[in-house]
């Protein structure tokens, strides 16, 4: 893609924010308006009972972040206080439903946390503008469950669990801030003065005198924010100073007679939360999450899968894992529970509503969020994909004889479920791939009849195994083991369809693109013979994609707009979600950009409709690409922000690289040099750590262009020598000669005008190369 920049070599500078005290005492701490000798206070986002909130930024890593500062009367300026133990504690909480403590320390009576930035209102911000949607209160409340689920499970406690303590940022999440606040102000928290919170959301136990904090008033809390929510009001609120009597004294309250919007489970549920005695509550958030998940498919199921309240449905995304072989045969039988999951996963594809996720990327997911608890990160990592469940087994082999068992875990409390171990025998696969469906269907809670198709298979045992493979190795990235193992394969049985669209995808990406269009199509043929529409639809959309690797654009919007057309008759609403970001991108290659905003905007819809918050990467990168062309520069960089945020959650890192790319780039190309130069250094460091050679070279690029505009042309030079190297050692010579005209341009504006010739010279010289 091409975007002209400004002419003038020398744009104005963007506008430079002024921070100014509140206070003169605060001005008397902070003079140069820097906090903790890093952190550069810009403006001032808030200011409540103990202090003030401002935006800032680190003055050595170019981070924006929130600086709560606190006023603390009590606390002493000769020592630590034992307070920070909590907010130690807190420090080491990383979930993407709270808002993460990045350094807390004292300046004279205040203390300042450092917090991470979110663009966003709090929610009592929302309810001033009017009750949210339910579809948008239920999304908050799961958001902040989890945030709570989060804070729990550490062994910690909120104390301050009110609207103004979540935030909606700008990627749609809710997140709890102000973690450790209130013990931080509250010295005698736990003590004689009762736990901290605010009283219209504190629980009864909270107004008795050396009633220690607890999970249990957090979850009262919650309930009390979602009331009001639901409401307009928080507990109590229509009887005025009796109510906060009632509170006080452990009464429980009732739903307003003035709400008759809010379905009756959820009454249910948030008066639960309210219950006065504390026992009486829901176990855990953990606990309401189930809750939530079970009623709102409930709810699904009585109107039909229709209706706003029916979003939470999403509770039938599984996660299909790799079964582990425990096997005494001879050589490596991993194939066998490699075959096994994948052939149940795809017959579990066919029922209605289920999103089936590959689980190789839920484990890769897994690795990248990290953490102590292994099983915690890959739940997390099914939830980001998706997936409400995670099925996984064994198979255990002895000679020809084999032992399978199933096993699944909810994402939102780990609570696992086992089958009665199934036995068949290695050469009836088919069969025991039958009893393991029926095992899964009845684990799951699925309908069981016989609506869902089979899938397609194969009788050739040596086939099976080639496959599994196969599939294992491209997945992995390893294309030419792939390929190999798929036409072995194909070699035992040539009416095995699944193997063909390996072979095919492996094809397209070794640049054979003759070869993958025979495969996709031949893949599609059968498909067609057996009257598989799903399989049909694969194929195709497949081809649209090995046509958008080809550069044959019309030719991928074709078959993409094909397959969506045929998706969109029969309900396929999984693969319409890659369907619809792939045809939006063909089309944006095309100069349509209207139409590709629109495919994008389905695709990211389609997305969230699945739950899957990682597959709304790239088509919201893709929003933010035609925002760009079409000089919508602060909707796009909007875009790259909401595409940075859900990559910075996913711990995507190639992502997060280029969404600061695509911001530097829209911020460059709007004439703001220096926050292009901050997000493109950004993007460096990002894409360094990783094996993107491809997009660390565009970073270059833009670099290079914005020192041009600059008048930087030393570092112009330097930056466009960095592109040039990356591309000679990948063999990409169209980018070797881009680098060079780059470089050129740099050395003109240096007035090396013999060099710059040379080097235009050297460009040509390869560009007549690469036709001869």
């Amino acid at each position: 893609m091409s975007a002209t920049l400004p002419a003038s070599p020398h744009p104005p500078p963007a506008p430079v924010e002024t921070w100014t005290p509140p206070t003169t005492e605060i001005g008397a701490l902070f003079p140069d308006g820097v906090v903790g000798e890093r952190y550069r206070l810009l403006s001032q986002l808030g200011a409540g009972a103990h202090g003030y909130t401002c935006r800032a930024r680190h003055e050595l890593l170019n981070f924006e972040c929130a600086v709560k500062l606190l006023r603390d009367p009590a606390a002493q300026a000769d020592g630590p206080d034992a307070r920070l133990a909590e907010a130690r504690a807190a420090f080491r909480i990383r979930d993407p439903n709270v808002v993460r403590l990045l350094d807390c320390d004292r300046a004279g009576p205040y203390w300042y946390l450092v917090l991470e930035f979110v663009d966003g209102p709090d929610l009592l911000s929302l309810l001033e503008r009017g009750r949210p949607p339910l579809p948008d209160v239920l999304h908050y409340f799961a958001d902040a469950a989890r945030g709570l689920r989060a804070i729990h499970e550490r062994g910690l406690v909120h104390r301050d669990v009110k609207p103004a303590n979540l935030l909606l940022g700008r990627d749609g999440r809710v997140r709890l801030t102000d973690l450790g606040v209130a013990a931080l102000l509250d010295p005698h928290s736990g003590g004689a003065e009762g736990c901290a919170g605010t009283h219209e959301y504190a629980a009864p136990e909270c107004f008795t005198p050396g009633t220690p904090p607890s999970a249990a008033a957090d979850l009262y809390g919650l309930g009390a924010t979602m009331l009001h929510l639901l409401t307009g009001a928080p507990p109590f609120a229509s009887l005025g100073a009796l109510g906060s009597l009632l509170g006080r004294h452990g009464a429980a309250p009732e739903w307003p007679d003035n709400d008759s919007s809010t379905p009756e489970w959820l009454r249910r549920l948030v008066l639960g939360l309210l219950a006065p005695d504390p026992d009486s509550r829901p176990a855990s958030a953990a606990a309401v999450l189930s809750e939530l998940a079970r009623a709102g498919v409930e709810r699904a199921r009585e109107s039909g899968g229709g209706g706003a309240v029916a979003e939470p449905a999403a509770a039938r995304g599984i996660a299909m894992l790799g079964f582990a072989s425990e096997g005494t045969g001879d050589g490596d039988d991993s194939w066998i529970g490699l075959a096994l999951s994948d052939a149940v996963g795809r017959a579990l594809a066919r029922f209605p509503d289920s999103h089936i996720v590959d689980g190789q990327m839920v484990t890769e997911l897994a690795e990248r969020l990290g953490g102590p608890d292994a099983d915690a990160a890959l739940r997390r990592a099914a939830e980001l994909s998706g997936a409400h469940v995670l099925v996984g087994g064994w198979v255990r082999r002895d000679a020809d004889l084999i032992e399978v068992e199933l096993h699944s875990a909810r994402t939102d409390d780990g609570a696992i479920a086992r089958a009665e171990p199934v036995c068949g025998h290695l050469t009836n696969l088919p069969g025991l791939t039958d009893q393991l469906l029926e095992c899964a269907v009845r684990l799951l809670g699925l309908p069981e009849h016989a609506g869902a198709p089979g899938v397609a298979r194969t009788l050739a045992l040596e086939a099976h195994r080639h496959f599994a493979l196969g599939k294992q190795a491209y997945q992995r990235g390893r294309l030419a083991e792939a390929l190999d193992q798929a036409e072995a394969a194909l070699a035992l049985d040539p009416d095995y369809a699944d193997p063909l669209q390996y072979a095919g995808a492996a094809c397209a990406r070794l640049g054979r693109y003759d070869d993958a269009e025979r495969y996709h199509r031949r893949q599609e043929s059968l498909a067609q013979a057996r009257g598989d529409v799903r399989q049909a639809v694969e194929a195709r959309a497949n081809l649209g994609v090995m046509h958008y690797y080809r550069g044959a654009y019309a030719q991928a919007h074709e078959h993409c707009l094909r397959a969506a057309q045929t998706a969109e008759s029969v309900g396929l609403k999984s693969e319409l979600a890659n369907i619809y970001s792939n045809l939006g991108f063909s089309l944006f290659q095309l100069g349509r950009l209207d139409e590709a905003r629109g495919a994008f905007e389905r695709a990211v819809h389609a997305h969230r409709s699945l739950g899957a918050l990682v597959g709304r990467i790239g088509p919201t990168t893709g929003l933010g690409q035609v925002l760009q062309s079409q000089q919508r520069h602060d909707e796009a960089i909007d875009c790259f922000r909401r595409a940075l945020a859900l990559a910075e959650e996913a711990g995507d890192r190639i992502n997060v690289g280029v969404s600061h790319m695509n911001i530097g780039r829209t911020a460059a190309l709007a004439g703001r040099p220096e926050p292009a130069r901050l997000e493109l250094a950004s993007a460096l460091v990002m894409l360094s750590t990783t094996d993107f050679w491809n997009g660390l070279a565009r970073v270059y690029e833009y670099i290079a262009d914005l020192n041009l505009q600059c008048g930087d042309a030393p570092e112009a030079l330097r930056c466009a020598q960095m592109r040039r190297e990356l591309a000679e050692r990948h063999g990409n010579e169209r980018m070797q000669r881009s680098a060079l005209e780059q470089e050129a341009q740099a050395l003109d504006a240096l007035g090396r005008g013999q060099q710059a010739a040379a080097t235009r010279a050297q460009a040509r010289a390869g560009s007549e190369g690469g036709r001869a």
